[in-house]
C-alpha cells in the first residue's frame, strides 16, 4: 500500500488507505440484532441507564449476570 498524505494545515499526519471490510462468514445480522436488543433490555433492567449507576455506560457482565432471565413473556417461551 502506498501512504496517502492528507493536507490538513492544522494537523500533521499521514495515513494509509483503509482495507475493505469483508462480510463475516456465518454472521447472521438478525441474530446479532436480537442479541443487542436483549443486551439493551438487560442494561435498563440493571439500572445502568441511570448516570448514577457505578457501571453506567458499560455492558460488561450483563449476559452472565442475567443468564436465563426473561425480559418479557415472549423471551420465556424460548
Amino acid at each position: 500500500m502506498t501512504p496517502i498524505k492528507l493536507h490538513l494545515p492544522h494537523l500533521n499526519m499521514s495515513t494509509t488507505k483503509p482495507v475493505p471490510i469483508k462480510p463475516l462468514i456465518g454472521c447472521n445480522p438478525v441474530e446479532q440484532l436480537a442479541r443487542q436488543v436483549r443486551l439493551d433490555g438487560l442494561y435498563a433492567l440493571d439500572g445502568r441507564d441511570s448516570s448514577d449507576h457505578e457501571m453506567h455506560g458499560l455492558y460488561t457482565g450483563l449476559w452472565v449476570k442475567y443468564a436465563g432471565t426473561p425480559l418479557t413473556d415472549k423471551d420465556s417461551s424460548k
